[in-house]
């Protein structure tokens, strides 16, 4: 028999996509529907279907009851700003005995559609929210990649579109209403702020056929991942992120977006025309390629590993990726799931697409697109972990958590603080943000990993200062640099017999250039374990001619402090 199944926005950018795929099926009758009869029809004179006005705002069981359809697939939204009755469609599909589908890009929306368990499980129906890229199909990639693994420290996805791919206004919307706004991003098992369409990151992605896609921006961006992958993969953290391959584009948005973030524009909804039409100006600059990528950072037993699965799209059919998933998913909810292909059988009820198809039926999508990708899985080594190679097995295993951080960490404690009393010591600890001399402060270190840096935060009492730690191409084993601001400092950093790790100052630079002997630091730094079984440092810094600078010492222990207020 033949299932009828109708496409609200089946005319737009992914609407579309999903008509076009569902019109392939002989078994699909598929109506194309939305506000404008005269685009629907236009649009099915050139693949077919049944052209539809439909429209939302009217009553919604009476326009289904005419039409009777066995799927009822939302693609046009809105999903952000739905109203008081975001589920309006979604509940008189269900009422008239249909299953229900929608692309929302919500975290709240996709979160919330199981308001609606009961009704479709007395419907004996089925109700996915989400059955688009996010979290449709990174919930199965993140299935794939996380399958073997012990822990799970952050699971990051982007999506990367080439410049030429159209962009609907809902789209454009959506990124407007986020962009410089603050967004809540889990990290470290634990609510971060951060800022809608910052955090700005560049990324190649390669497969094994297609030429790469090089130096992508993107940016963060809310997607349903952010508020479900923590509890589904109890992930540590999750980033979600959006990229425009134009860098004039991206890195606009971005200086935009600091209008919103500093106050002095509500949102920049007011610029959607503005930004659309100068996105069209721009569109012949770039290509029709674009990409995504998923990757999960964990450990297995004991060791640190990197999973990750990125795909290239030719020719403009990225826009097709969003709208894979109506299409398996309509063929496993409308036709029998032992024809060839398929997998599984969903049950009833209404719930967020997590994980509703298979990796084999996402491969099997794939393959009728221009599109390659490839899956990796290799070792992730901490910076330490490279730099002191085997040594570092030695070290004694609080001191080895506080060295293998893959995202970010928090570790709190208390240390005592003594500084120099000669003119160069008090010269350094104004410019550096060191604090008074006391004993006993509260302190706060958060490390950062962001490739092979890592970023520390010390904060003792109120009094802040940060370094960055690295390795350098040049750097022999058991060496790394640390960088204060225009100074920097190669260490050597070896483990002795008890398995205290040491660090000493060799050279020291301003701006990149060798200071003179005279000039540079002696450092007696120590990381060790205390009586209690803590994580101990003992930092001790002097010059030549002044004598000391500063000395801290303390412990430390996982988490952040109980009185400290939520990271920025």
């Amino acid at each position: 028999m033949t299932k009828t199944i109708l496409v609200v926005g089946g005319y737009g950018v992914f609407g579309s996509r999903i008509c076009r795929l569902l019109i392939r099926e002989e078994q699909f009758s598929v109506l194309v529907a939305g506000r404008s009869l005269t685009k629907a029809r236009s649009f099915c004179k050139l693949y077919g279907g049944t052209a539809i006005h439909f429209n939302r705002e009217a009553d919604l069981v009476e326009q289904l009851a005419l039409l009777s359809p066995d799927l009822v697939i939302d693609a046009a939204g809105p999903f952000q700003d739905s109203g008081r009755r975001p589920y309006r469609l979604a509940k008189a599909a269900l009422e008239q005995g249909a299953h229900y589908l929608d692309l929302a890009d919500s975290a709240d929306f996709v979160r919330g559609i199981t308001v609606l368990d009961d009704l479709a499980r007395a419907q004996n129906r089925i109700a996915l929210s989400g059955a688009s890229t996010a979290p449709a199909i990174t919930s199965v990639l993140a299935d794939h990649l996380t399958v073997d693994l012990d822990e799970i420290s952050l699971i990051e996805s982007a999506i990367l579109p080439g410049n030429k791919a159209p962009r609907g206004r809902s789209l454009v919307e959506t990124i407007l209403r986020q962009a410089g706004k603050p967004l809540e991003i889990w990290r470290d098992n634990k609510v971060f702020w951060a800022w809608g369409w910052g955090s700005l990151l560049r990324q190649t992605l390669h497969t094994e056929t297609a030429p790469p896609l090089k130096n992508r921006w993107s940016a963060l961006i809310e997607l349903p991942d952010l508020k479900l992958f923590p509890e589904r993969y109890r992930a540590q953290a999750v980033k979600t992120r959006v990229g425009l391959e134009n860098p004039l584009l991206h890195l606009g948005l971005w200086l935009l977006s600091q209008l919103p973030r500093f106050g002095l524009l509500s949102n920049l909804l007011p610029l959607t025309d503005s930004l659309m039409t100068a996105s069209k100006i721009f569109q012949p600059f770039g290509t029709d390629r674009g990409g995504m990528f998923l990757t999960v950072l964990g450990a297995r037993k004991g060791q640190l590993c990197k999973h990750s699965w990125e795909m290239i799209v030719e020719k403009g059919d990225g826009p097709f990726i969003p709208a894979l998933p109506c299409w398996i998913l309509a063929r496993k909810i409308l036709l029998s799931s032992r024809k060839e292909g398929l997998s599984g059988d969903l049950e009833p009820g209404a719930r967020p697409c997590l994980g509703t198809f298979s990796m084999k039926d996402l491969e099997q999508a794939l393959s009728i697109l221009p599109a390659s990708y490839r899956i990796s899985r290799e070792a992730d080594p901490s910076l330490y972990q490279q730099v002191l190679g085997e040594e570092f097995n030695r070290l004694p295993l609080p001191v080895q958590t506080l060295h293998k951080v893959q995202d970010l960490a928090i570790f709190h404690g208390q240390a005592s603080v003594k500084s120099g009393s000669n003119p160069v010591a008090k010269l350094i600890k104004r410019v550096m943000g060191f604090p008074d001399d006391t004993q006993e402060i509260p302190l706060q270190v958060t490390i950062e990993r962001k490739g092979n840096r890592e970023i520390w935060h010390r904060k003792f009492g109120k009094d802040r200062f940060r370094s960055v730690m690295s390795r350098s191409k040049t750097a022999k084993p058991g060496q790394q640099i640390e960088r204060f601001g225009p100074f920097s400092f190669l260490l050597t950093l070896p483990v002795s017999k008890d398995g205290t790790l040491d660090m000493m100052v060799i050279r020291a630079y301003f701006l990149g250039c060798p200071l003179p002997r005279w000039m540079t630091p002696i450092s007696d730094t120590q990381e060790k374990l205390d009586e209690q079984g803590r994580f101990h440092f003992s930092v001790d810094i002097s010059l030549p001619l002044w004598g000391r600078l500063i000395s801290y010492r303390g412990w430390l222990i996982p988490g952040a402090h109980p009185r400290s207020e939520r990271q920025p």
